[in-house]
């Protein structure tokens, strides 16, 4: 045998529903809070699953097996979600703005697409894993806007979520949370702006060499520069 090819593809496919409300109150002195929900979105999806394998033997000819696509139909419902915000103008020049957000990611489920499905047993395993291993989430956003004069403006702002998978925490309480960091420049005129911004990700991941082996923490960063224009017509 001079060599093989070994396949699998999977091809998801599903769509999904949600409703989101919220309220805004202004005051007088320019204050605003505002308060949303997000009710769970109920995800129907179907993942198709192949093989193939492709042989080139020496002397014989080409073989090649593809059996036939599987597929599994499933339902998804994800977790509720809150959400509160604050934002203000000082001195008709500064924006200030800030936002707490919360999810409970172990109330996710897992639900079979009907009765005749087969799936009960297997979803409800991995609905306890969730169940067990997933926690809530309290994230943090603010963020804070100069402008400089009527056309020129900068910005800067952050956002903290912190990890909800203690179980990824292998060595240090808190050291898989993410912390993303932005700032830019702003130029506007009636029918055109231009934007130049950066942001910066740090967050870290656990990594195993071996099944045996003890776990780290693989160190990531990540920035992206990214140069915007937009016209009004």
């Amino acid at each position: 045998m001079r060599n093989y090819t070994f396949r699998e593809n999977l091809n998801v496919e599903g769509f999904g529903v949600n409703i989101k409300a919220g309220v805004i109150y202004r005051f007088e002195n320019g204050l605003r809070i505002g308060a949303s929900v997000q009710t769970p979105t109920a995800l129907r999806m179907q993942d198709n699953y192949g093989q193939s394998m492709v042989v080139n033997r020496d002397g014989q000819e080409r073989f090649s097996s593809s059996p036939e696509t599987d597929f599994i139909e499933y339902r998804v419902r994800t977790p509720w979600r809150y959400t509160f915000g604050v934002a203000g103008v000082l001195a008709k020049k500064i924006i200030l703005s800030g936002q707490y957000e919360f999810v409970n990611f172990a109330g996710g489920e897992y639900r079979p697409a009907n009765r005749r499905s087969g799936l009960s047993s297997f979803l409800d395993d991995a609905n306890v894993i969730i169940q067990e291993n997933f926690r809530a989430q309290h994230a943090f956003r603010g963020g804070i806007e100069f402008r400089l004069n009527k056309n020129i403006s900068a910005r800067g702002g952050a956002a903290y979520f912190p990890n909800v998978v203690p179980i990824n925490e292998p060595l240090i309480p808190g050291s898989m949370d993410q912390l993303n960091i932005g700032g830019g420049f702003g130029y506007r005129e009636k029918t055109w702006n231009l934007d130049l911004s950066y942001s910066f990700s740090r967050f870290n991941e656990p990594y195993r060499v071996s099944g045996a082996g003890e776990v780290q923490q693989l160190q990531n960063t990540l920035g992206i520069i990214s140069l915007t224009f937009g016209l009004r017509i």
